[in-house]
């Protein structure tokens, strides 16, 4: 479900208060939370945050395959200082992962 939701309420009108309302468990309330970014949140503190919480680790990681696949990245023109940021924020993920 967090999956799903992970950009529910960074991109749409949706509050972490209205996906308790409609009754989503507490552990996806917290994971959406954790996948949300922060208005002027540096990315890599965005990515620290997400990374302590195993259900959002899990969908960062593969949200960040997703929008590294050959066709996303000729399809939505990102450079290299994209590219970058993306590699070290999939390396911050998954040693959180390997740890845990």
């Amino acid at each position: 479900m967090a999956a799903v939701l992970h950009d529910v309420v960074e991109d749409t009108e949706f509050t972490l208060g209205d996906l308790r309302t409609r009754g989503f468990p507490a552990g996806v309330v917290e994971a959406v939370d954790a996948l949300t970014r922060r208005d002027d949140e540096p990315y890599p503190d965005f990515i620290n945050r997400a990374r302590s919480n195993e259900i959002a680790r899990r969908v960062k990681i593969a949200d960040i395959l997703d929008n590294t696949t050959p066709e996303r990245v000729r399809a939505a023109g990102l450079g290299q200082q994209y590219l970058d940021r993306y590699r070290e924020a999939l390396q911050m993920l998954t040693d959180a992962e390997s740890q845990s």
